[in-house]
């Protein structure tokens, strides 16, 4: 593009464009068209070369100034090139009025959960909850939130504690809670060791059965030979497994939440803390930890192999 499109010549006064012919003045820069210039054979701000008059470019013809972008959800003023908030991470939606909330879409969750970044949940405000929690705000907040009111139960339902106890725990950080579920862990695994070695000796000596027949024979022999005791062991593990997983899917949210609001009040009264950037030794004291669930997957994994 013609860096002079859109000047006018000083001599015929038409408008430039971009494949137009232009020729400038080496003293003011005033450009011209340069059949215009050969004409006037100079330049005509020539008389006013030297001062003020001169000619200047002109300022750019700019729009309306745009209304400043806010966060819908905390209220701060943002960046125009901004896409989260620094503050509480709610999207930014360029709106005519940024102080309203965004318009429902089905493709961007709201990573506070419709929890408001000033809530307070157990006198800690949202938006510290949600820098400890990092991920999965949007699901969590609301959660701790229900569980929180006097009137509410203290239980909820969640599918990763149900399912992933007590790795989830110590995913999370809940590290006391964590460590006491490992010892239930770990007693109904070794409440196995019985029936497994009884499994292994069979199976060595029955390589010829199917895994039914073979499982409806064992028990048999077991019943038979005043052996049924390790089967009852078997059983009762897996009910306190079973147990363990149903706990933890009802009170996971709770315990999680009593220990993030413990350790954001803990971190409080620690002035160094609160004199520097909070928010920032949030997100480093919480989010997750991803080490210790896989080398405890790997651990359970060779001990059944065993």
């Amino acid at each position: 593009m013609n860096k002079y499109e859109g000047l006018h010549c000083p001599v015929c006064h038409g408008k430039m464009f971009e494949d137009d012919d232009i020729v400038v003045c080496p003293v003011c820069g005033a450009p011209h068209h340069r059949d215009c210039y050969k004409r006037n054979n100079r330049c005509s701000f020539a008389d006013k070369h030297g001062t003020e008059e001169q000619w200047q470019r002109p300022e750019p013809v700019t729009s309306a100034e745009e209304p400043p972008v806010v966060c819908y959800n905390c209220g701060k003023q943002l960046s125009s090139d901004s896409r989260f908030c620094d503050n509480c991470r709610a999207p930014v939606f360029s709106q005519a009025n940024p102080q309203s909330p965004p318009p429902y879409t089905p493709f961007i969750i709201d990573p506070m959960g419709g929890v408001h970044a000033d809530d307070s949940i157990d006198g800690v405000s949202a938006k510290e909850i949600a820098s400890y929690v990092l991920i999965n705000t949007g699901r969590y907040l609301p959660r701790f939130r229900s569980i929180s009111a006097p009137e509410k139960k203290k239980t909820s339902w969640n599918f990763a504690a149900f399912f992933l106890a007590p790795y989830w725990l110590f995913y999370r950080k809940c590290y006391k809670e964590a460590m006491l579920s490992l010892l239930v862990f770990a007693s109904y695994l070794a409440l196995r060791i019985p029936f497994a070695m009884s499994l292994s000796s069979f199976v060595y000596t029955n390589t010829r059965m199917n895994s039914i027949e073979m499982t409806s024979r064992l028990v048999n022999d077991m019943i038979q030979t005043n052996q049924g005791w390790r089967l009852g062991l078997l059983l009762l593990s897996v009910a306190i497994q079973i147990g363990l997983s149903v706990y933890l899917g009802l009170f996971g949210d709770y315990i999680y939440k009593k220990n993030a609001v413990s350790k954001i009040k803990e971190l409080k009264g620690n002035a160094a803390n609160v004199a520097g950037d909070f928010l920032v030794i949030l997100q480093r004291s919480g989010g997750v930890n991803v080490i210790i669930p896989v080398m405890l997957f790997c651990l359970e994994l060779f001990l059944n192999i065993l």
